[in-house]
């Protein structure tokens, strides 16, 4: 994770029109890259501040003894649910994918905070988007892996 961040900060600073990103649909412009600074910078800083709340010790003591691995998932599931909900209400209408793969990516984040712990790494609290404007364009449900789903009419 530590790379994925400088990588952000690098590209920021290029002078570029285009280039070739995630987009399922269209070519990126230098917006996307900033928004997704942006997006990463936050939901390192909010992983960062729950796992700072959030006892290890306070799941491996829920598992029998020997089964160390299921503690840790019960630590990131955790973990997890407190910031997945704030990230995806802060995100969900400025970038797509938000509702689908943060709680991956909250648990990847944590894992590296734990074993990388970069002290390099200073993010700077990030140009946060505007609260959502509801329009009733789509509905929200869950789908087949139980992630929130925005489902837009067609």
């Amino acid at each position: 994770m530590p790379g994925v961040l400088r990588a952000h900060d690098v590209l920021a600073k290029l002078d570029i029109d285009t280039f070739v990103g995630g987009h399922v649909h269209r070519l990126g412009t230098p917006k996307d890259i900033r928004d997704s600074r942006d997006f990463t910078y936050d939901l390192w800083n909010t992983t960062n501040r729950v796992v700072g709340r959030t006892r290890l010790a306070d799941y491996t003591s829920q598992v029998e003894p020997g089964n160390s691995w299921a503690g840790f998932q019960l630590y990131y599931d955790a973990i997890a649910d407190q910031v997945e909900p704030e990230i995806v209400q802060r995100w969900a209408d400025k970038l797509g994918g938000v509702d689908v793969f943060t709680r991956d990516n909250v648990v990847t984040i944590a894992v590296s905070l734990l074993l990388d712990a970069p002290k390099d790494i200073n993010c700077p609290a990030p140009r946060r988007p505007a609260p959502p404007r509801r329009s009733g364009a789509g509905t929200r449900s869950r789908g087949a892996s139980g992630h929130r789903v925005r489902r837009v009419g067609r």
